[in-house]
């Protein structure tokens, strides 16, 4: 957001007119004006998720000192929340929608890796991760997201949800 992105936005332009073809400034530009929407809508899609009165687990990161949960750094080994999510976005700390989206994912994970499959965090963290994918879904029917393919973090985010709930 600050003076890196105004330079680089400056050599591309001047680069696009040293090379004659406007064209491809045009595209480059269209790009970066289609990511920046794409993080704008996650940012929506990160405060509406704040929003929600279900969502206080995670607002914050996990005060495992205060709860005494002393294995908590053992099993999670890069904690997220999405207070952090927020920050990040406002900061302009993601290239792409797809990278917040990781982070968004990462929180989910955390929290039913932590928890035992069927608990009250599990359970949340599932609704939780459903509820984004479904919104996520349609941001990346929208704007080019950054994901590298359709498919491509399906696998990794709680795929057999879908079947063994019931």
């Amino acid at each position: 957001m600050g003076r890196r992105d105004h330079q680089q936005s400056n050599s591309s332009s001047n680069l696009a007119g040293l090379s004659g073809s406007g064209s491809a400034s045009a595209t480059h530009h269209t790009a970066i004006a289609n990511n920046d929407e794409a993080l704008r809508r996650m940012s929506k899609l990160v405060n509406s998720l704040l929003a929600r009165n279900d969502c206080i687990p995670f607002r914050e990161p996990v005060d495992w000192r205060g709860l005494e949960l002393w294995d908590y750094p053992k099993i999670i080994k890069k904690m997220m929340d999405l207070g952090t999510v927020k920050r990040k976005l406002e900061r302009g700390q993601y290239a792409t929608a797809a990278e917040c989206a990781d982070d968004i994912r990462l929180i989910w994970k955390n929290c039913m890796t932590y928890n035992a499959d069927g608990s009250d965090f599990f359970l949340l963290a599932e609704n939780f991760s459903r509820r984004f994918e479904d919104r996520y879904k349609k941001i990346r029917a929208e704007f080019d997201t950054g994901d590298d393919c359709p498919g491509a973090n399906a696998s990794g985010s709680g795929g057999g949800s879908g079947s063994g709930s019931g």
